[in-house]
């Protein structure tokens, strides 16, 4: 959910560490980020391994916008964590507002960056439906992605175009070790 001034802890910052040393050796050109401040947080810290990638925000990844931003996890849990079927008000956006605004972003770095390695910091039901249409998979299956099945903090899921192609070639799924270098 939207939590505007929500930093990175220090578990947060020690797993952002871990996944930019994971990206070290990739020629990354550019970051983009959501607008959030743990996401700022998480992009400065893979752009120190990089420092000549750019690093730009775009609302085009910002978490969803729901009416549930604040409510208690008890509450959440109650409806399973599914806030597009249990929408409080007609502008919580539904999963398909969500995926139209990631494919915004999408088509804008395949315009800008084409051969190049890029970075998204994004958040977990943006990650985990562009991984469902880039397999071909109904958006209704993130349910299926709750709970102890969500992606974890800090990893990586790689996406790769031809250019020919509106749908990706491959998607691949990383946990960065959590051990210290």
């Amino acid at each position: 959910m939207r939590l505007p001034r929500f930093r990175l802890s220090e578990k947060g910052r020690r797993e952002a560490e871990i996944t930019a040393r994971f990206l070290q050796r990739e020629p990354i050109s550019v970051i983009y980020c959501s607008p959030m401040l743990r996401a700022r947080q998480t992009a400065q810290i893979i752009g120190k391994y990089h420092p000549q990638a750019l690093i730009r925000l775009s609302r085009y990844l910002n978490e969803i916008q729901t009416s549930y931003q604040g409510a208690s996890r008890d509450a959440v849990s109650r409806i399973g964590w599914n806030f597009y079927d249990n929408r409080l008000q007609e502008s919580d956006e539904t999963r398909e507002q969500v995926l139209a605004r990631v494919h915004k972003q999408l088509r804008l770095t395949l315009r800008r960056h084409a051969g190049q390695k890029v970075v998204w910091v994004a958040h977990g039901d943006l990650v985990i439906m562009t991984t469902l249409w880039g397999k071909g998979m109904p958006l209704s299956a993130l349910q299926n992605f709750k709970g102890a099945n969500y992606i974890g903090h800090g990893s990586v899921t790689k996406f790769v175009f031809d250019g020919k192609h509106e749908l990706p070639l491959s998607v691949a799924y990383f946990d960065p070790p959590k051990k210290e270098a």
